[in-house]
């Protein structure tokens, strides 16, 4: 049986990091000059959202053999410590972290420990710090992976070199944290030995990790990715799943993990596609505001608010269409996290979906439902702390849906947010013996916030 570490508390956590709108930048397709300097110049568009982080896509030289499209894929690596030229020097990383640091945000590398360029720099005087077939020639564990192999942390010295690696880039460079790719084909041991020597130079180190394990998170991690949600929310817009079902994957999710656990949430990143192009360029309202209310770290990624449904293309270079910026989904984006900004509960609270005797949906005939179609389309959960509670209303109907839910006696709703796919709208509800009305517009959502 696995070990259920839903009591433990986890990896240490400071406010800032409760506090975090993380933006991830793909430094090839951010700007158009594609470079470091490209990112500074563009940094007011990271702010203007409302993120104070970054997340730096990898920065390293690319590997030449095996490259997969004309410029490569940044997660095949030729050196851990240096930068791809392409993106400007190491100097021009250091002014870009200084300028992030300067406007009081955070910055983070991807770290891809698992594997390396088929060229990298260490592989003909190393050769045993890597996998190696039966012919003592490097592989890797996915054959498709044609461009990478794998490391061997079997090795001494290779596990040796790694943590100095990572030392270097927090030590002499001045990031802030790692997000950890495929974290889980790394050896546990590693990361929980290698980060407790990080908080020797860094105590609020952050560490994500890409993968979904709650283990990664007892010692070395903060944060890993909601990755199977998400999967099933794709599942339920393909009529393959139910809301209900992707509500208790979430919560028992949130059970299973350590209880300082600030989870990575997101409807798209650069593993998938534009959530304008899964969700719809106006049904993907509901669901922005599920991952920006639920606990944990919302992530945007790299010019998804501009509504734009083309893929990024990991291997070739795209340019982010920012003058075509859909200025209904930018508003939504913006409004969604300046209300977790301003509700701490969002932040700082635990998780909790209504029973369904909590809330009765109200059918066209004025009949009282909880079973129908409609019903079954909602997400209705809150947020808590000790003082306060978000309630979150989600509507991924076509229609209009009526709705009451019972609320605290002493509760008085503040309405925080409420939008629709077609416009941001005031509502009209009133509070008649502890019942909350109204009326839900189409692929729509609400936000109150209920004094305790």
């Amino acid at each position: 049986m696995p070990r259920n570490i839903g009591h433990e508390p986890g990896a240490p956590v400071f406010d800032w990091m409760k506090n975090m709108i993380l933006y991830e930048v793909y430094v090839r397709d951010f700007s158009p000059e594609g470079t470091f300097k490209g990112v500074i110049q563009n940094l007011d568009r990271i702010e203007k959202i409302g993120a104070n982080a970054v997340w730096l896509m990898p920065v390293h030289p690319i590997g030449v053999e095996g490259r997969k499209g004309s410029l490569g894929c940044p997660y095949s690596i030729m050196d851990y410590r240096d930068v791809n030229p392409e993106y400007g020097t190491m100097e021009d990383f250091k002014e870009l972290v200084e300028e992030v640091h300067k406007r009081g945000m955070k910055i983070f590398i991807d770290m891809v420990a698992n594997h390396v360029s088929n060229d990298n720099i260490n592989i003909k005087d190393h050769p045993h710090w890597f996998t190696l077939d039966d012919e003592a020639k490097p592989t890797r564990r996915y054959t498709d992976w044609s461009d990478v192999t794998d490391n061997n942390y079997e090795n001494p010295q290779l596990w040796q070199y790694m943590k100095e690696t990572l030392a270097f880039w927090i030590r002499d460079v001045g990031i802030d944290g790692f997000r950890c790719d495929v974290a889980g084909m790394v050896p546990l041991d590693f990361w929980e030995e290698a980060v407790d020597e990080l908080r020797r130079i860094k105590p609020d180190l952050y560490m994500l990790a890409e993968w979904d394990d709650p283990n990664l998170c007892r010692k070395a991690f903060q944060s890993d990715y909601l990755g199977d949600p998400y999967l099933e929310m794709l599942k339920v817009v393909r009529g393959e799943s139910t809301y209900s079902r992707l509500m208790d994957m979430i919560y028992d999710r949130y059970n299973r993990y350590p209880k300082n656990y600030l989870p990575l949430t997101f409807i798209e990143n650069h593993d998938q596609k534009r959530a304008t192009y899964s969700f719809g360029k106006r049904g993907f309202l509901p669901w922005a505001t599920l991952f920006l209310t639920l606990p944990g770290i919302p992530l945007i990624y790299n010019g998804q608010e501009t509504g734009d449904p083309e893929y990024l293309s990991l291997f070739e270079k795209t340019d982010i269409p920012w003058n075509k910026t859909d200025p209904f989904v930018l508003s939504t984006y913006q409004q969604l996290i300046r209300v977790r900004k301003e509700t701490p509960a969002l932040r700082k609270g635990r998780m909790t979906p209504l029973k369904k005797e909590e809330y009765r949906v109200i059918t066209d005939n004025g009949e009282v439902s909880v079973g129908d179609i409609k019903g079954n389309n909602l997400l209705i959960y809150r947020v808590e702390n000790e003082s306060d509670s978000a309630l979150v209303l989600l509507n991924f109907n076509k229609d209009e849906v009526k709705i009451e839910i019972e609320i605290p006696s002493s509760g008085e709703p503040l309405l925080l947010y409420r939008g629709s796919g077609e416009k941001l709208t005031t509502a009209d509800f009133k509070v008649e013996n502890n019942l909350l009305k109204t009326t839900l517009p189409p692929t729509g959502a609400e936000i109150y916030l209920i004094r305790k």
